[in-house]
Parts: C-alpha cells; structure tokens; sequence
C-alpha cells in the first residue's frame, strides 16, 4: 500500500487559523502505548474482537475516560476482570453487557496522541476503531494544524502512518469550519441540547478538552452562522 504524504511545513506555524485556510481531512493509524494501554493489550490478544472507541475526557493531568464498545467471540464477564488486573488500568466500568457485547467506561494513563490533539485543538471523529494495538481515527482541521500533528506523531509516535488524506481546497466557503462542526456533532452526541440538558457547557467542555469560556465562544460562532444562514434562506422564499 502506497503512503499518503503531506507536504513538509514548519513546525512554527502560529495556532491561530485563517477562515480561509484549506481543510485537511486524514486518516491516520497511530501505535497505542504498550504496557500502559488496555486498549493495545485486548486488540492484540483478542483480534477476533472488534473495539469501536466511542468518546474521550481528560479527567485529570495525566488521566484519560473512555467510552468503548466491545463487540465478537470473547467478550464476556471475564473480559471485564482482565481489564482490571491490566497494570495500566486505573478503573473500568460496565455501561451495557450482553453475550457478544458490551461497551465500558475505562479510565487509564492520558495517551500521547490524546495529549497532542489537544495541544493543537484538534479534535477527531468518533467512533473509531482499535486494531492489532492502534487506533486507525479520521481527523479534519486547518491544515496547518493537521500538518504539525502528522509531524509530531512521526517523531514521538514510532510506527505512526497516515492512511489517507483529502484536501477541501474551498473549505473558507463552506458554513461552518471543521473544529466547529466537529464541536457541533459533539455537543449534539453528547446531549448538550437536549432538554433538559444530558451534559452542561463545563462537562462539555472536559470531553472535548478546551476551556469553558473558549467553548462558549464556538458554540455562540456556531449559533449565530446556523441562525444567520436560516435568516439568509427565509428571505429567498
């Protein structure tokens, strides 16, 4: 299989985006830490099993909570109990367990690669799946942003490869920017509108990792296009 490649860029790209800058949408497949990751240790041992990684929250410095679901031959009550006993493993919690599948609330060491997505506010598309020890995940973003997380992750992420990527030359024109929609989808999984609300603006907020004042922001820049634009289309009628 022939490697995508991005172009080489500077790693001292500033953070803040242009409106205008191109999207990048890739696909990566990035290494989970050995020993530390009971998620790299069950896609390994149980091959046979298919992991859907659903959501993450940074739950403390160096801590990370993940929702995933577990799904084929092997996944039963003793699965739960090799959890536990996985030395990386801080607390593992059932949500729903059925014969074949179950999906639990796992609290391990902060991966790496989460850290890193966060640093540069990016955030990637859930579900995606674990495979023989690595998370192949779609990540969209300026594409100055997306260009420093692949070169990051090949230096501090031995054996990290990137799938495939797409660029949406005209991505300036489109509504709303990829980390809005991203945010958007989120908010929206995650019951922030609903009524009454399944998550509030902080606990939002801790899932997708930025502060709440920044999160308010997006949200009231997502708000205002999507009110804008039903305005703009009302008035075309």
């Amino acid at each position: 299989m022939t490697k995508e490649k991005l172009p080489e860029m500077s790693l001292e790209s500033p953070m803040t985006s242009d409106p205008s800058e191109p999207t990048v949408v890739c696909k990566f497949s990035i290494p989970l830490p050995r020993d530390s990751c009971v998620f790299e240790y069950i896609s390994r041992k149980y091959p046979a099993v298919t992991i859907h990684y659903l959501s993450a929250m940074i739950t403390g410095k160096d801590e990370l909570t993940s929702d995933a679901e577990f799904i084929g031959e092997g996944v039963d009550e003793h699965l739960i109990d090799e959890m536990r006993e996985h030395q990386g493993t801080i607390q593992v919690s059932p949500l729903t367990c059925q014969p074949g599948k179950a999906s639990y609330r796992i609290v391990e060491p902060l991966c790496p690669s989460i850290g890193l997505l966060r640093e540069l506010r990016l955030l990637p598309r859930y579900p995606f799946p674990i495979l023989d020890g690595s998370c192949h995940v779609v990540i969209a973003g300026p594409e100055s942003r997306v260009r420093q997380l692949h070169a990051r992750l090949r230096r501090s992420i031995p054996g990290t490869e990137l799938l495939s990527v797409r660029r949406e030359e005209e991505a300036g024109s489109a509504l709303l920017t990829a980390h809005q929609y991203e945010v958007l989808k989120r908010a929206v999984r995650e019951g922030y509108y609903e009524v009454p609300r399944r998550a509030s603006l902080k606990e939002l907020a801790e899932m997708i990792g930025i502060s709440k004042s920044s999160l308010w922001e997006t949200l009231a820049t997502i708000e205002k296009k999507l009110f804008t634009a039903i305005q703009d289309s009302s008035r075309t009628l």
